[in-house]
């Protein structure tokens, strides 16, 4: 059975979103194949959805990979990873497991990440603006139900606040929120928990900014027992001048879409490789890439898989996103010393050590001497970094799980 899906796309500084191609998926053949339509095609300002799997802005038929489950990269780019999955099989009665990355495309959602959007019809509905989440509380117990099973007494705004965001990435339970006029990831606590999660994330993004890595701007709302739900604004949005609720959007890709993955090649990645390819495509950002990793080494961010580095396109060029789930991993100060990244950072492939970032220096256009100045500084800001967790309310005692984390 082939499944026709039309995929629409906003350009630079308009609302409006166009149909830019189609998707041909036959479902026991696959892989799935994409053509631009000629009414993309015939626009001024058309540009490619992507500058790697769909650079070519011609009317010929273009073939994804097996990987994906034969869907071209960045369009998994724009569905969601586990929490939006669990979502949308609640609101489906199915089970999680067999949500698919082609009913995922079926329904258009004008929050997903980046600057495409999905149809089974030749149609979007037109834009709503975003309502305001006056009972954040709320909406944190509305997420655990999500999580344990026991939605059924969800009503249709609370499912509909919940569906918000959910083409975000991420297993945490999370849903996009109007908050102080611009658009937010929130992220919210869960039963399970270790840790408070939101104000160490809230810490951690503080001390990015502090050794000069850019990140999104982050706030933290407290709750009344005390936990906390961690807001990120959304950099693949900016709001319309003049009309609020309203937003422009950006494109986005993976590092994992920008190599030519999927989730289960990510040890095959590393940060000298997204250098590499990041460069092929014209887009230059070898030292805030390195500076990135050697954070991650100095925080113990062994998070750091290759959907939590983006790129986004701002008008008609690419360059890396913020930075973003940013988290240390909590260790006792003296036990496991040595660990590894999630990719490779050298030519000692994963192992978060000095020697092995500076190994290809190199590949990120850098010298010895400038790689060798960026982990030192790096490295020297963030040995206080229990006072920003301070100044965020982290606990004494979740405090001290990350003794051992930071370089000291």
């Amino acid at each position: 059975m082939i499944e026709t899906i039309y995929v629409f796309h906003a350009l630079p500084d308009t609302e409006e979103v166009v149909l830019a191609g189609v998707f041909q998926y036959d479902t026991p053949r696959g892989p799935g194949k994409f053509r631009y339509v000629r009414s993309y095609l015939d626009r001024e300002n058309a540009l490619p959805i992507s500058p790697v799997d769909l650079s070519t802005l011609r009317p010929e038929i273009l073939q994804a990979g097996d990987r994906n489950e034969g869907v071209f990269g960045v369009f998994r780019d724009a569905l969601p990873d586990f929490w939006g999955r669990l979502v949308y099989a609640s609101n489906n009665s199915i089970p999680s497991t067999d949500v698919t990355n082609i009913m995922l495309m079926r329904s258009p959602d004008p929050l997903r990440i980046g600057a495409i959007d999905f149809s089974s019809e030749n149609r979007i509905p037109e834009f709503k603006t975003i309502p305001k989440v006056h009972d954040m509380a709320r909406l944190v117990a509305v997420a655990q139900e999500v999580l344990d099973g026991n939605e059924g007494g969800l009503n249709l705004e609370e499912r509909r606040i919940l569906l918000q965001g959910t083409s975000m990435g991420g297993a945490r339970p999370k849903a996009t929120v109007l908050h102080d006029g611009k658009l937010f990831l929130a992220k919210f606590p869960a039963k399970g928990d270790r840790f408070d999660n939101a104000r160490v994330e809230m810490a951690l993004s503080d001390l990015a900014r502090f050794v000069g890595i850019e990140t999104p701007n982050t706030q933290l709302i407290s709750l009344s027992d005390g936990r906390g739900v961690f807001l990120s604004e959304r950099f693949d949005r900016e709001p319309v001048p003049g009309k609020p609720g309203f937003f422009f959007r950006k494109g986005f890709m993976s590092a994992l879409t920008l190599l030519g993955f999927d989730e289960m090649e990510n040890p095959l990645g590393s940060y000298p490789a997204i250098a590499d390819a990041a460069r092929k495509a014209g887009i230059d950002c070898g030292s805030e890439l390195y500076r990135r990793m050697v954070f991650n080494i100095a925080v113990r961010n062994s998070d750091d898989h290759l959907r939590n580095h983006g790129f986004i396109r701002e008008g008609s060029e690419w360059r890396i996103s913020p930075a973003y789930d940013l988290m240390p991993a909590p260790a006792v100060p003296g036990l496991s010393t040595f660990f590894d990244l999630s990719i490779g950072v050298g030519r000692m492939g994963r192992k978060a050590t000095r020697e092995n970032a500076l190994s290809e220096a190199a590949r990120f256009g850098l010298s010895q001497s400038e790689a060798n100045e960026i982990f030192t500084t790096v490295s020297e800001g963030v040995r206080d970094w229990w006072t920003f967790y301070a100044n965020h309310g982290v606990s004494g005692t979740d405090t001290e799980k990350f003794s051992g984390s930071f370089s000291t």
